[in-house]
């Protein structure tokens, strides 16, 4: 492993980025300090792992806050009337949904096994020195990463974009800029449906709205004009989300494929429902106090 760039680490409890020089100190810290990918992007001191290119995950929460937002504001009660209304509960139940698998989906460890220094600290720093830091290393059907030093089962792969080698590796989502594993693909196809009833709401409720609910008054024109373009990009995800919705369901039902297998030809073939929906145990926690003494070198 060939680590190159110094540790950047920004409002230091809350950001750090990987490819860290921190594996050749000698004193303790915590395993986010350590992470050698510089594909990944470590938040809250070890609370959330990411990827490195946020900009198209910060693009799609504008996309979803702002239009409700709008919608909010143009539908705000009367003073003196009591009751909101409810195509304003649904749709906020909607949004609520969406926002928060989109967050479990992008900020969730995918299922990565990490590479060969650090689950040699993790072992060490739980008492387990003795045990093969390759964990896979006797699974039938086991490849070697000569990138992360480590075997990896059938249905796992290396990912380019977060430099990772990924449990159940179904597809790199630039959008939700994380990998889709095994830990986070039941997030990702939940996130799906609770997009389609969003987007149908928030449509039907732009362009048909209830009697007796309308606006109470002619919203601002950047308000108006914000609805308008976001009817528009509501559309064009309804469309998408419907070719995915489709697309998972047959990988899930029929095909028992993930992305990459049905794409490739290459990785896990005939995995059942309840495997692919189960998720997984992270193999790590970035929290945890760990020392480099067991870092191995490599060139």
């Amino acid at each position: 492993m060939r680590i190159t760039e110094n540790p950047k680490i920004s409002f230091r409890w809350m950001y750090f980025s990987g490819s860290s020089r921190n594996l050749y100190r000698h004193e303790k810290g915590r395993l986010y300090e350590f992470w050698p990918s510089n594909g990944n992007r470590i938040l809250c001191r070890g609370i959330c792992i990411t990827g490195n290119q946020p900009i198209l995950l910060l693009v799609a929460l504008a996309c979803a806050i702002f239009p409700f937002v709008s919608f909010i504001t143009s539908r705000v009660p009367d003073e003196g009337e009591e009751q909101t209304p409810m195509s304003v509960v649904f749709l906020t139940i909607w949004f609520l949904l969406t926002i928060t698998m989109i967050l479990k989906v992008s900020l969730t460890d995918p299922g990565i096994i990490p590479r060969r220094p650090i689950m040699s600290m993790i072992s060490k720093a739980r008492g387990r020195e003795d045990e093969d830091c390759d964990v896979f290393i006797d699974v039938e059907g086991a490849t070697f990463c000569h990138t992360c030093e480590i075997h990896r089962p059938p249905g796992a792969s290396h990912c380019s974009d977060c430099n990772n080698c990924v449990l159940g590796f179904d597809h790199h989502c630039a959008v939700l800029n994380n990998c889709v594993g095994q830990r986070n693909y039941p997030y990702f196809v939940a996130l799906l449906p609770c997009i389609f009833m969003l987007t149908i709401s928030f449509v039907f409720q732009i362009k048909f709205p209830h009697e007796g609910e309308p606006p109470k008054s002619e919203p601002p024109i950047l308000i108006q004009i914000i609805l308008d373009l976001s009817v528009a990009i509501a559309f064009l995800a309804f469309i998408l989300v419907v070719a995915l919705m489709t697309y998972h369901a047959w990988l899930l039902i029929w095909a028992k494929k993930t992305t990459k297998s049905h794409l490739t030809g290459r990785g896990m073939e005939h995995s059942s429902i309840k495997d692919r929906l189960s998720g997984a145990d992270a193999l790590f926690d970035l929290r945890d106090v760990v020392e480099p003494g067991a870092f191995i070198h490599s060139p």
